[in-house]
């Protein structure tokens, strides 16, 4: 089968024919502009440049920039949909948008969610719209006819929104990896990830996506146990209802027409949107695989030439021996398998070594974080030889790789590394690693997914989680294709760390 857009819609509707359109949907017109408009990578521009003479701050503003430029423009509906409280430039910059959208006096309703991890305090969604209406008070609006929906959102303790995006009139999307937290993205050793923004219908699925999301708290607003899914409601007077149900999704199921700007068609292209639930946005099933994971494994039985990408990690946080030997998944999407104390997810490492089998001159190249010590945690401790080793057993289980052959293969045509700046030098000037936090893949430089969607299984010692995610899968035009690659991700190849494998290290 030939590696379209086309054919992983079908293999969606195949595997979850009762979701589509709502955890998966496609569109045939997206477009994408420059790489300053709508491509959003941290640090942006700098991949050249020494640690030495890198800045503290001024270096990564682009993404909450280009927020606030899309949300001031909006006509009808915004949603906002992220992980945990903005902070910083992030919150400015997003609430200085819906002030300009105040003082426009035009009527326009946000969905603002925030995703809760388990362990932390709630959020204090009233204080954060107190917040709001004071500034808006200060720019003096005539007639405000913005209306706010602010919600935390999490399914007991096993299950929190894990996706970054923001839907605007049925026309613009801006998906990917940041979270709006301003000290891991734009101040001092700052987090590697990518963003973009997409124009036209497949804004949709955001919206769609967000729908799922809001009938959840509709159902479950402050209800026990823990009350951890709540909203607040800010009106066009600038009053705070603590008692207001979230609007209702039919709300936004008129949306607006396609609002890409007529432009090159070489930039236009199809594409899907893809969304994994997690637990309790959809009660029945109860485990549903997530439609990222399903069309990534379905990409690689159809590449031919190459997989490239970019990511935090392939494993899960590293277990001690003990732990290790006595944790077991239950109820997970996926099938996992261990090696080295920590879990993977067994289709993909599966269909990794298969794509190197059957391909034989086909390229598998990874950008990871460093597993331990960096600045901000990322890494969970995943040795880079734990994964060839993985990569080399599963070769021999499925189609009896020796040893040596397996080794030949990691070497020529494996290239896993960490992240790191044109000096080559895995960590920041302070001595602290560098977090890469992306979620990004292309296959045969031609299929290609930004979004919030990990490929490393949430499960840690103390239990497991299934988060909800979202993210775009573009079959890219070249035009598209060379802004990312050249502007992003060739960066973080020619300049990235790179680990061999030994025999040693074939532990089998």
């Amino acid at each position: 089968m030939p590696l379209t857009v086309a054919h992983l819609h079908a293999t969606l509707k195949s595997r979850l024919p009762q979701f589509s359109d709502r955890l998966f949907g496609q569109a045939g017109d997206t477009f994408v502009g420059g790489w300053e408009e709508y491509l959003f990578d941290t640090p942006h521009g700098w991949w050249t440049t020494s640690n030495r003479e890198f800045p503290d701050r001024g270096h990564s503003s682009q993404p909450a920039r280009a927020m606030k430029a899309c949300i001031e423009k909006a006509t009808q509906y915004i949603d906002i949909v992220t992980m945990d409280e903005p902070t910083g430039d992030f919150r400015k910059d997003v609430e200085d948008g819906l002030i300009a959208l105040a003082v426009s006096g035009r009527p326009v309703t946000v969905r603002f969610l925030l995703g809760r991890q388990a362990g932390g305090p709630n959020l204090h969604t009233w204080l954060m719209l107190k917040q709001l209406a004071d500034r808006i008070r200060q720019a003096k609006p005539r007639a405000s006819q913005l209306n706010v929906y602010l919600a935390q959102f999490r399914w007991e303790s096993a299950s929190w929104n894990h996706a970054k995006l923001i839907a605007i009139d049925g026309g613009v999307l801006i998906t990917g990896g940041h979270n709006m937290w301003d000290g891991h993205y734009l101040a001092k050793n700052p987090v590697f990830d990518i963003s973009m923004r997409f124009d036209g219908g497949i804004a949709r699925g955001g919206h769609r996506f967000a729908d799922a999301l809001w009938n959840f708290v509709r159902a479950n607003n402050r209800r026990p146990p823990g009350g951890a899914t709540y909203s607040n409601y800010l009106n066009p007077d600038l009053k705070i209802d603590e008692s207001a149900p979230p609007p209702r999704s039919e709300s936004f199921e008129a949306v607006a027409a396609d609002a890409s700007p007529a432009a090159d068609a070489s930039n236009r292209f199809p594409a899907l949107w893809v969304a994994s639930p997690g637990w309790g946005v959809y009660t029945a099933p109860r485990v549903l695989e997530g439609a990222m994971m399903i069309a990534l494994v379905e990409g690689l039985k159809q590449a031919k030439q190459s997989c490239k990408m970019s990511l935090q990690d392939l494993g899960s946080p590293h277990m001690s021996a003990v732990d290790f030997k006595t944790w077991r998944p239950r109820d997970y999407p996926f099938d996992l398998i261990g090696c080295g104390g920590s879990w993977f997810i067994l289709p993909l490492i599966d269909n990794f070594a298969e794509f190197l089998h059957k391909n034989a001159s086909a390229t598998l190249e990874i950008i990871l974080s460093a597993p331990t010590d960096g600045a901000h945690s990322y890494g969970h401790g995943v040795k880079l030889q734990t994964i060839l080793n993985l990569l080399s057993q599963r070769m021999n289980a499925q189609f009896q790789t020796s040893k040596n052959h397996a080794l030949k293969i990691l070497n020529e045509r494996v290239f896993l590394k960490t992240i790191a700046f044109s000096d080559g030098r895995e960590a920041w000037r302070d001595g602290a690693k560098k977090d890469n936090h992306a979620k990004f893949w292309i296959l045969d430089d031609k299929i290609c997914h930004v979004g919030s969607d990990n490929c490393y299984p949430y499960v840690k010692r103390i239990g497991q989680a299934a988060l909800q995610e979202f993210g775009v899968i573009g079959e890219f035009p070249p035009s598209v294709r060379d802004m990312v690659m050249e502007g992003y991700y060739n960066h973080a190849s020619r300049h990235g760390v790179r680990t061999d494998a030994e025999l040693a290290d074939l532990t089998w």
